[in-house]
């Protein structure tokens, strides 16, 4: 099952910190009812972005990279989260990394193709 309605709900309860521990929780359990890997933060990390929550993205997606060092999603959304945040140097190297992980991740492919020819 997916946790991203779940995510959301924390959010909007107890603001970011409140979707980190709850994310936390369902990580360190030995067996969780919920997918737990980078891509439900990744998805969260897009709601915000969506919602104009410009900061808040960027506390998950840093932390989606904290728990998952080997996913280029994380890395992804770490991407866009700093250039959103107006670290464009910073969100090259992140996109950097995660193609590094995956080659054929396409997003960072294609933002990685824009941001050197400009």
């Amino acid at each position: 099952k997916r946790m991203i309605s779940d995510l959301i709900n924390a959010w909007q309860k107890k603001s970011v910190q409140g979707s980190l521990s709850f994310f936390d929780d369902e990580f360190k359990k030995s067996e969780s009812m919920y997918q737990v890997d980078a891509e439900q933060l990744y998805d969260l990390t897009n709601v915000l972005l969506n919602r104009q929550h410009i900061k808040e993205s960027l506390l998950i997606a840093q932390k989606n990279c904290e728990y998952y060092p080997k996913s280029d999603l994380a890395y992804e959304a770490l991407g866009k989260s700093l250039f959103w945040n107006g670290h464009v140097s910073e969100a090259t190297h992140a996109y950097e990394k995660a193609k590094s992980l995956n080659s054929e991740n396409r997003w960072a492919n294609l933002v990685l193709n824009q941001l050197k020819s400009e």
